[in-house]
């Protein structure tokens, strides 16, 4: 029988139309470094996709890129999946459709400012660098879909197309000490962006290189980062180490 791990932070209802399908744990997979559901293929590879709503997608894009990122480290197959309908208006914003908790209709929950186009270009190019992007109405259309993608991933040879189970390459690679320094903080939060960060690691090296500089020679180095955000940069890193 097929087998999925799904996030113990997964509405019960979701367990509840898998588990008519195939057999069904919770985990901690975001703990683990993974997205909401997580099963293995038959040929060994491993795959997580997560699931996400159109507002929920259009309200966490920077966070659902370290998501994507930090999944990419730990199974061999990432995808998103969007959940609802997103309708483009006249002036390119969206309308969101949603299913009611208590009825079987599509009811609009929101129009989003963001453009339409905007989003379309993001998954594109999510999509392009190795992420997978499905799209389904529905949470009981999310659970079909899964079901599809775990059947499909245990056979070892398909018709459409005639190919076989393969993993999609991930062109997305992350960098440890970049992630590193974008989560270093000090009593006012975090303070290093992703841009300052790969300015850093590039011109500078590691943690321990920069920590033994003085802030006058990462302002030199580093033309965006200023010698009161040096300073900073520095306690913080010493008070990580």
């Amino acid at each position: 029988m097929a087998h999925i791990v799904i996030d113990v932070f997964e509405p019960d209802y979701m367990e509840h139309l898998l588990s008519a399908f195939m057999q069904v744990t919770r985990h901690n997979l975001v703990q683990q470094g993974l997205s909401d559901y997580y099963w293995t293929a038959i040929d060994g590879h491993s795959i997580t996709i997560e699931r996400k709503s159109w507002l929920d997608l259009l309200n966490s894009l920077d966070r659902l890129q370290k998501q994507l990122r930090t999944a990419t480290n730990h199974a061999d197959e990432v995808g998103l999946l969007v959940e609802g309908v997103a309708v483009p208006l006249d002036g390119g914003e969206i309308a969101i459709y949603e299913q009611g908790k208590t009825d079987k209709y599509l009811r609009q929950t929101k129009i989003s400012g963001t453009k339409y186009n905007n989003i379309m270009a993001y998954l594109w190019e999510l999509d392009k660098l190795g992420i997978s992007v499905y799209h389904t109405s529905t949470i009981k259309g999310t659970a079909w879909a899964l079901k599809a993608f775990v059947d499909n991933s245990q056979k070892t040879e398909h018709t459409l197309l005639k190919h076989y189970v393969r993993t999609k390459a991930i062109k997305w690679q992350s960098n440890p000490m970049i992630e590193t320094l974008m989560g270093i903080r000090d009593d006012k939060g975090t303070f290093i962006g992703e841009k300052t960060a790969q300015e850093l690691v590039k011109k500078l090296g590691s943690l321990y290189d920069i920590m033994q500089l003085q802030p006058e020679s990462i302002t030199y180095e580093c033309s965006g980062v200023g010698l009161a955000t040096a300073k900073r940069i520095i306690n913080a890193i010493k008070g990580v180490k």
